[in-house]
């Protein structure tokens, strides 16, 4: 872009063309092809001709010298910060260290909204079911329809396989449930459209499959199997699920009760939330694959089910632990609000 000679005139013309020249060797050599001088040169007129742009906006922002100034410094921004490579290892330890748990400390209740209403489902699904065995047809997934639970133990306790073994058949699996678990979560993030309904619907019928499974064992008095079978892998997996839906809940507020924040500013702030709980949801559903493909599918005589079923609640705990550390930041928040 070229100035007019009014513009040209101006004695800080001659540090833009100087800039200028210095961007365009940049732009050939690269940066470490600079000398000392050059570079400190090139630091230094880069942070002038920045305050220069600065006048020039709060004058006229649609003047052709602030434009000819925007280009001069979009391109010494991208040159000047193109080579630093970016520290991957950090962000991720900063992400599950400070982001995903503070966020979900910070945006609790919407968990426990999810969670209520996934209890809720079970209550429902393992009531009807205790109550009514004929809604079997409706309440239980496919796959435990036509079964016995009886008959399922005994098959699943006949072909279970060794540790190594299952570690060896349980990769295929794994990424298979890692797949399905993770297209729930995204699932029900997605009916956030609905206002939230969609959500309420897809974690109650989801609470409601596994209650209805879980009251048809333990009414075969098959439960300590089931425990040691869902639990593993469950204590993880049904919390990563209830944070995509708490994902869903915060984003549907965004849309349709913005309050004062306006729609614009709140779905800002909750999509940075939403994003963080979903990628952290995802890391979870990992996990729990793995152990869902592998640890979950081996059963006595090869391993007790007491054993499984500690496993379940020392898993479980940790993650809660790890959501729930303690935050000063936490503490110093309830203090004020019981103060109050």
């Amino acid at each position: 872009m070229r100035l007019g000679s009014a513009q040209e005139r101006d004695p800080r013309h001659t540090r833009w063309q100087r800039l200028a020249v210095l961007l365009d060797r940049l732009e050939a050599r690269g940066v470490a092809q600079l000398s000392p001088d050059d570079a400190r040169e090139v630091a230094g007129l880069y942070r002038a001709v920045s305050s220069d742009l600065l006048e020039e906006v709060r004058r006229d922002p649609g003047a052709a010298t602030t434009e000819y100034l925007r280009s001069i410094v979009g391109r010494g921004h991208q040159l000047l910060h193109r080579g630093t490579p970016p520290r991957v290892w950090p962000a991720i330890v900063r992400f599950f260290a400070r982001d995903f748990p503070e966020t979900f400390r910070r945006r609790i209740k919407v968990f426990v909204l999810a969670l209520v209403v996934f209890l809720a489902g079970a209550g429902f699904g393992a009531l009807q079911l205790w109550t009514d065995p004929g809604t079997a047809e409706v309440l239980l997934p496919f796959g435990h329809r036509y079964m016995d639970p009886t008959e399922r133990v005994e098959q699943e306790e006949t072909g279970s396989t060794s540790v190594a073994g299952a570690a060896m058949q349980g990769t295929a699996f794994s990424a298979q449930l890692m797949t399905h678990n993770s297209s729930v979560v995204y699932f029900a993030f997605a009916l956030a459209v609905t206002g939230g309904i969609g959500i309420v619907l897809i974690v109650f019928a989801n609470g409601a499959y596994l209650g209805a499974v879980g009251a048809d064992y333990f009414r075969a008095g098959e439960g300590e199997f089931f425990l040691a079978w869902v639990g593993p892998h469950g204590v993880i997996e049904i919390p990563a699920i209830l944070i995509g839906a708490m994902a869903g809940f915060i984003v549907a507020r965004a849309l349709f009760a913005p309050g004062l924040l306006g729609r614009t500013e709140a779905m800002r702030v909750a999509g940075k939330d939403a994003l963080i709980l979903l990628l952290g949801a995802t890391a979870t559903l990992v996990v729990a694959g793995v152990v869902e493909g592998t640890f979950s599918q081996i059963h006595e005589p090869t391993l007790p089910y007491p054993l499984k079923i500690a496993f379940a609640v020392v898993l479980g705990s940790a993650y809660f632990g790890y959501l729930l550390a303690y935050s000063p930041e936490l503490v110093a928040r309830l203090r004020r609000k019981v103060r109050s």
